[in-house]
């Protein structure tokens, strides 16, 4: 909730300078600080540790945030074109480095300390790295299960190291928060339809396209027929039924971190229901979300979240 929540903060356009930019020029970051203000200068639809969550979290949030969105840069933007699995083998290392004890990079020496404090699973910070070497391998998914299997390592640890952070281990929680990470990143995916195709990135899958009598090479030529909304009608009500069963997690929760999901949630759904909207033609017109709606997200989560 934090890439996703922002990975989520992944998929979002960018029209600021990439996290890899900011620091380099920065001579690298030192402090929890530094990665607090790099986490908000990124967030697009989503909260990234907001001022919601009790500061004593916030900065291991963040820590984990500089991890994820560093790595997210490795295989997302232009600058690292011709070098990105380099890059993300190195960032690898780095992190085994940094699970062995062995950590020298200030910002791993960071995640260190907040993997040890909160004895955070190992496996779910290589199922990040996973997805995002996955993102350099793989550009279109055959069927839902394909993309179902990238949500379970690109999104859904970041739920789960949420989770952990403040002390929820519970499985069934796990489940609710798997299928609200899941859905944002669909949600991402539906929102971003034009921006990854100009990646060459397709997350919509091949056989729901064919099902509606839809296909790539249409896809491609930007063709936002009817056909194509029928798509993307049906794929924004099977995301909002996980939305619909991880909401079970929200009252499960307590103070501050059950707003903090709300509000996430929240966005998530306002995205969707912008989609409906207009229509569901999000080839051409990327629905976004505004100042006035993230006010509305905020006093709905404060005074008390229900669906």
């Amino acid at each position: 909730m934090v890439v996703f929540f922002a990975k989520m903060a992944r998929k979002g356009y960018r029209q600021k300078k990439s996290f890899l930019q900011v620091s380099m020029t920065s001579q690298h970051i030192h402090d929890y600080q530094s990665y607090s203000r790099l986490a908000r200068d990124h967030y697009e639809n989503f909260p990234v540790a907001s001022w919601l969550i009790s500061a004593k979290y916030r900065q291991s949030l963040h820590a984990i945030y500089a991890f994820a969105r560093t790595a997210d840069d490795y295989a997302d933007e232009a600058m690292f074109d011709g070098r990105r699995m380099e890059e993300l083998k190195k960032w690898r290392h780095l992190l085994d480095e940094c699970i062995a004890g062995n950590a020298k990079d200030p910002l791993f020496l960071t995640l260190a300390d907040t993997i040890e404090k909160h004895a955070l699973p190992h496996a779910l910070f290589y199922d990040l790295l996973d997805a995002f070497e996955q993102d350099v391998q793989q550009s279109e998914y055959a069927n839902w299960s394909g993309i179902v299997d990238y949500a379970r390592r690109s999104a859904n640890p970041i739920g789960r190291l949420y989770l952990s952070i403040h002390g929820y281990r519970h499985e069934q929680l796990n489940v609710y928060s798997d299928a609200i990470c899941s859905a944002l990143q669909f949600t991402n995916f539906w929102q971003d339809v034009s921006v990854d195709l100009e990646k060459k990135r397709v997350y919509i899958p091949t056989n729901i396209m064919q099902g509606f009598g839809y296909s790539l090479e249409r896809l491609y030529q930007r063709d936002e027929n009817q056909a194509f909304t029928q798509v993307i009608q049906y794929l924004v009500a099977q995301t909002q039924t996980m939305f619909d069963e991880g909401k079970k997690l929200i009252p499960l929760l307590d103070g501050r971190l059950q707003k903090e999901i709300a509000m996430i949630v929240l966005g998530g759904e306002m995205i969707l229901q912008k989609i409906k909207k207009q229509r569901y033609c999000v080839l051409s017109q990327r629905p976004m979300i505004k100042k006035r709606d993230k006010l509305y997200m905020l006093l709905r989560a404060c005074l008390g979240y229900a669906s």
